[in-house]
Order: structure tokens, then C-alpha cells, then sequence
């Protein structure tokens, strides 16, 4: 038998090597996928967990206008439209970098038409048990909205912290921004603490106003 013979006579090996490169190119592709859905799992928001203060009903509402109103806001204002409340401060960075996207998305709102209000609460960093100075309040906001560019807008203040005693006692008020949404019955559905995207804010505002 020749050497020709006798490789000729060997074993096919062919058919091992093929299944070899089709095992790791299905290993990679698993690889691939498993990379894909962890990205995409990185870049979601995370899930918004419930609040001690969801499912509460707003009474100690005694909102003072500070800015661009006129009347107060009570907890009577809450009663037949969907609210959206923004605790900020104007010594607040991450408030002035949330504000005027919620400015934008009220008012974008409001041309739809939509029973929607917004309704934004100026804090001082040093109130006395909860009770605002409030003109001083008033310079201090006013100064801040002039620089960011927010013109017009409505600014109320919690000027006895009655609505903050009231959700501090439900939970402790822990951080500014903070923003509630409320359904149409005055009850909280959402909190927010912490300044988020617009798109988390119009995604629940729009949810609300759908249960019509």
C-alpha cells in the first residue's frame, strides 16, 4: 500500500470540522444576544417602585401665590383634573435643570387641551419649621426663573409647610426635586424624587389623563 493508498484510506475528518465551526458560530451568536439585551437593559430607567405617600389624598393643600397668580391653590384645586407638583428650590441645581422641561411639557399640555395643571412650589433650603420668608422667597425665584429663562410661569409656595408636614408624616421628605402626580381626585399616583427625563413624566401624565 502506497503512502497515497493510505492517506486516501484515512478518516473523513471533514464533517467533524464543520460542526465544530457551526458550535462556536452559534456559542458567538448566544454571546452577541446575551451583550444585546444586558445594553439594553442598562439603558432603561429603573422600574418606579411604590411610595409610602402613593394612594394618599392631598388635604393640608394651602398653596400661596408667589409669581404669576393670583389665587391660591387648595386642596379643593386638586378635585376634577389630573396634577402635577414640583417641589423645587431656586438654590436647587437639579430643580433648575428639570424645571423648564416641565414647564415645556405643561404648557404643550395645555394647547392639547387636556384637564392638566402644573403646579410649581418654591422651597427655601432654610425654612423655619417648615415656614417659609416669603418674600424673600419670592425675590430669590423670581431672580432664578429671570436667568433660566422661564417666563410667566405660575410659582406657588408651601408657606406654613402644610403639605410637607402632611407627607412627612406619611414618609420623610428627603430630597428636592420632588414631584407628585395626582389623579383627579386629589390621591397621589406617582412620586418622583430626584430630577428624571420629561419622557418618564409625560409617559405617566398622559397614562392619567387617559382614565378619563
Amino acid at each position: 500500500m502506497t503512502d497515497t493508498d493510505a492517506h486516501q484510506l484515512g478518516p473523513d475528518r471533514s464533517g467533524e470540522k464543520w460542526i465544530s465551526t457551526a458550535v462556536t458560530a452559534l456559542l458567538f451568536a448566544i454571546l452577541i444576544g446575551l451583550c444585546v439585551i444586558l445594553v439594553i437593559r442598562a439603558m432603561q430607567p429603573p422600574t418606579q417602585q411604590s411610595h409610602p405617600w402613593v394612594g394618599s389624598k392631598l388635604t393640608d393643600v394651602d398653596f400661596t401665590p408667589l409669581l404669576n397668580a393670583d389665587q391660591p391653590i387648595t386642596a379643593a384645586s386638586l378635585q376634577g383634573q389630573v396634577t402635577l407638583i414640583n417641589f423645587w428650590g431656586p438654590w436647587c441645581p437639579p430643580c433648575l435643570m428639570e424645571l423648564p422641561g416641565l414647564v415645556r411639557l405643561s404648557r404643550d399640555l395645555e394647547k392639547e387641551g387636556a384637564d392638566f395643571q402644573f403646579v410649581a412650589v418654591s422651597c427655601s433650603r432654610d425654612a423655619v419649621n417648615g415656614r417659609e420668608n416669603v418674600q424673600q422667597l419670592t425675590g430669590e425665584s423670581a431672580d432664578i426663573l429671570q436667568k433660566i429663562n422661564i417666563i410667566g410661569l405660575p410659582v406657588y409656595a408651601d408657606a406654613a409647610g402644610a403639605a410637607r408636614t402632611e407627607l412627612n408624616s406619611i414618609a420623610t421628605f428627603r430630597a428636592y426635586p420632588t414631584t407628585l402626580l395626582i389623579d383627579r381626585n386629589g390621591v397621589v399616583t406617582r412620586v418622583w424624587e430626584g430630577a428624571f427625563d420629561m419622557d418618564v413624566f409625560r409617559d405617566a401624565v398622559e397614562l392619567e389623563l387617559s382614565k378619563g
